[in-house]
């Protein structure tokens, strides 16, 4: 009988690089055609603003947690930049509106909330549950203080072009002020 042996968990970009060699990574995906060769030029400001969101809230859920001193987060991060992948899908044949929520164009699409079309696509690309377990929206009490910062992160990226300045910005970020028992000009700072 065959032994197996044990898969190696991969912690990140830089890990899954650092297994496979730089070569073999760039002879895999160096030749892929990039995106704006294939997408319509209309389309790509949606892309574009929902790219940077995720970029944004990933970056932002990773310094947030750190002031708490977690700095395995890998996991938030990741979650972060998947939130966005719906729209971004959607945008690959539609143009969207660039400053409209995630939230706004699921509603206005598809006619139920985004964080449902974010469900039924990380389940039909058998994305591990704990990604989905990790955006998806529960009751508070079952939720626990690192993914309620995750949500913070991703709902303020998602209104930030309101500006900082606007209600519900100031809102959310308070909102994570009190999450990680931090000040809000300490948030502020990172932000």
């Amino acid at each position: 009988e065959r032994v197996r042996e044990p898969l190696t968990v991969t912690l990140g970009i830089e890990h899954a690089i650092m297994l496979i060699g730089l070569d073999q990574f760039f002879n895999r995906f160096g030749s892929l055609p990039s995106l704006e060769s294939r997408v319509a030029p209309a389309h790509m400001p949606a892309i574009r603003t929902a790219y940077a969101r995720a970029r944004f809230s990933a970056w932002l859920v990773k310094e947030w947690l750190a002031l708490n001193e977690e700095h395995r987060v890998e996991e938030y991060f990741v979650a972060a930049l998947l939130y966005q992948v719906p729209l971004c899908c959607r945008a690959l044949d539609t143009a969207l509106d660039p400053q409209a929520t995630p939230d706004e164009v699921a509603k206005k699409r598809f006619g139920v909330p985004y964080d449902m079309v974010l469900s039924e696509l990380l389940t039909l690309c058998r994305m591990p549950p704990q990604a989905l377990e990790m955006l998806s929206q529960q009751s508070h009490e079952t939720i626990d203080r690192r993914k309620l910062v995750l949500r913070c992160a991703i709902q303020i990226t998602s209104r930030f072009d309101e500006g900082w300045w606007s209600k519900p910005v100031v809102h959310m970020l308070d909102n994570a002020a009190d999450l990680l028992q931090q000040p809000r000009e300490t948030l502020w700072q990172v932000l």
